[in-house]
């Protein structure tokens, strides 16, 4: 009898786990099996079949599967994932159907039809990490992903995991919002996003303006030792280098192009990080060429965070990682990579620049929040009470905005003119309009009013400045003055696309629904990633559903309830769901929306009084309030 010889070959391996398998089948066996059946029909079988993969074999609770491409494996995985996520948005958490996935780029033994080896090995171990519902991926893997994906990347670090003697690299996607984490600062602290704390949206509540400032994702938990900032010694809060970037394997236009980009992010990042200390460029210049000790490097330029990158040649492209260094313990919190179409070294990327800039800063952000908010001691400056304030936003509850409002109220007894505090004191303030209904409205209009006045006056270069002020206009209704200072905003930081959000809903608000996609549209010319964003859905699905169009709006605002969940959301999707007919869903939205927001009423939405447009009052009482009296939404 003749075996089947084995070989060996590179795969992307990919494994999959149904989370809590044993307990959903010991509740309800023949309905779990079913629903298992139905997924593979349907969502994941189609999906390995789109990208080229091979079902290996299969278990009650789990699949192995072979790709050629690494690309092509995870991009099925995050397909299946975010299809899943839809699936599970009205189903109880005990009934969820999630799965954890894992995989690696490594060699194989090839055994007939199955496969086996060190690259399977370490697949099954990425699996066990990732969380439910997400996927966690080797360094192998994310070294092949090129261009955008339109997703993002956390770095877990070096993994020790059991019956493999070296240590892992490991990466959890991040599903929601693109590279840009951004990893993101999908959420800022704990993995929640912080508080958009915006109540001049009206029905988004805590939901999608004031995300423009404190945009970012889930980053790994800081590991340096928590000081007070003023301790002497110590590097000031958000204080921060860019080294200059190294071009490996290139020519001397590749290491000009390094130069220039280095330089322009730097000036990028302090024109719109108003609030943090960037060391000039001469100074990091310094270090070019040197091999360096972060902590030595940190003390002498007095920051307590490094950004280092490295751009290497990639056919008619220049990939460049960037990396973000706590100098106190030289432990590397953060990463991203980018693709960068090549261009003359002399002319920069200015594009580039602008997006780089984008995710260091919100990146700093997050780690710096999360440092201050586990800090000790009763010593702050008003930067450390502003982040603290921002912590303290990001509950998202009536006592976190009176706490966070505490805070910033310290941050300017101790510097009346700190412009990071002033304009949160408008986003709390506004916040404040809808959460308690008890709130002085008159009172707290002069107090955004006053708060945003000021935020402008004590820095006019200030992009977020002008962004508060923006917000404060629109709470008062005051349409023309808002346009104006979304405009100062793109004067300063002409890459800005939640200004293209905003002037998306003072069209939607005044009455003009139709116009806000081409605002929209502009957003995700400037970063394609938006395609995809959450608050970009969001509107996009009250645009569609106050010109009727319900299929539409449901579309958009399913894809936003699976990104972000907050009542609003729901609301919308209950009044869209029953418009069109779909009274079964309509229900679990409703059921959804009550869980979060007990004791909704119709009336409710109405007292926050986001418009004094006619025609927009007319729009929403008979595509949105109507829909939600058919769903038995109550009045009052």
């Amino acid at each position: 009898m003749t075996s089947t010889p084995t070989t060996r070959r590179l795969a992307a391996i990919v494994i999959a786990d149904v989370v809590g398998f044993t307990r959903l089948m010991e509740g309800d066996e023949t309905g779990t099996h079913s629903r298992l059946r139905e997924i593979r029909d349907n969502v994941t079988d189609p999906r390995i079949a789109a990208f080229g993969g091979r079902i290996v074999k299969t278990a009650g609770d789990g699949m192995l599967v072979e790709f050629s491409s690494a690309t092509a494996a995870l991009r099925c995985a995050v397909d299946v994932q975010r299809e899943m996520g839809h699936r599970n948005l009205y189903v109880a958490a005990a009934a969820k159907i999630e799965f954890r996935i894992g995989i690696n780029l490594g060699d194989i033994l090839i055994d007939g039809d199955d496969i086996a080896g060190d690259g399977v090995n370490v697949a099954s171990r990425l699996e066990a990490m990732a969380e439910p519902g997400g996927i966690c991926i080797g360094a192998t893997v994310y070294e092949q992903v090129h261009g955008d994906p339109g997703f993002g990347f956390v770095d877990m670090g070096e993994q020790r995991v059991k019956n493999i003697a070296r240590p892992i690299r490991a990466y959890r996607v991040v599903l929601g919002e693109g590279v840009s984490l951004k990893l993101r600062a999908e959420k800022i602290f704990r993995g929640k996003r912080l508080v958009w704390a915006a109540g001049v949206i009206g029905f988004v509540a805590i939901g999608v303006l004031a995300t423009f400032f404190f945009r970012s994702w889930p980053y790994p938990a800081a590991t340096a030792p928590i000081n007070a900032a003023t301790a002497p010694g110590q590097p000031p809060a958000l204080s921060i280098a860019i080294l200059p970037f190294v071009a490996t394997g290139g020519g001397p236009a590749d290491d000009r192009f390094s130069e220039t980009l280095s330089r322009d992010v730097t000036t990028a990042l302090g024109r719109s990080a108003r609030y943090a200390r960037v060391v000039a460029y001469g100074l990091a210049a310094g270090y070019k060429g040197k091999a360096i000790d972060a902590r030595v490097v940190g003390r002498d330029l007095n920051v307590r965070y490094l950004v280092e990158g490295e751009i290497r040649r990639a056919g008619d492209k220049l990939a460049l990682e960037a990396t973000l260094i706590d100098t106190g313990s030289a432990t590397q919190v953060w990463t991203e990579r980018f693709d960068i179409s090549v261009v003359p070294a002399e002319t920069g990327n200015a594009a580039v620049a602008a997006r780089l800039s984008k995710s260091i800063r919100q990146a700093l952000l997050a780690v710096e929040s999360r440092r201050v908010a586990r800090q000790t001691g009763a010593s702050a400056s008003a930067t450390e009470l502003w982040l603290r304030g921002a912590t303290a936003m990001d509950e998202g509850t009536l006592q976190g905005m009176r706490e966070a409002r505490g805070l910033f109220d310290e941050a300017l007894k101790l510097d009346p003119g700190h412009v990071g505090a002033l304009r949160a004191q408008v986003w709390v303030s506004t916040t404040l309009l809808t959460l308690d209904p008890k709130a002085d409205r008159n009172r707290i209009f002069q107090e955004v009013e006053d708060f945003s006045r000021r935020a402008v006056a004590a820095d006019r270069n200030d992009p977020n400045a002008w962004m508060a002020r923006a917000d404060a206009l629109l709470r008062q209704w005051r349409w023309a003055e808002a346009a104006e200072a979304l405009a100062e905003v793109l004067r300063i930081e002409p890459s800005q696309i939640y200004v293209y959000h905003r002037r998306a809903l003072i069209a939607i608000w005044t009455g003009q629904p139709a116009e806000a996609f081409a605002q929209l549209d502009q957003a995700i010319a400037l970063d394609p990633r938006d395609v995809d964003d959450a608050d970009q859905l969001f509107i996009r699905c009250l645009a569609h559903l106050t010109l009727g169009q319900y299929g539409e709006a449901i579309n958009a605002c399913e894809r936003a309830a699976a990104l972000r969940d907050d009542w609003t959301t729901y609301m919308f999707l209950t009044g869209a769901y029953a418009q069109h007919g779909q009274m079964e869903k309509a229900l679990g939205a409703k059921s959804r929306l009550l869980k979060l927001s007990p004791g909704y009423t119709i009336a409710r939405s109405k007292a926050i009084r986001i418009s004094d447009n006619a025609d927009f009052l007319q729009k929403i009482e008979t595509h949105l309030w109507a829909g939600l009296r058919k769903a038995g939404i109550p009045e009052q």
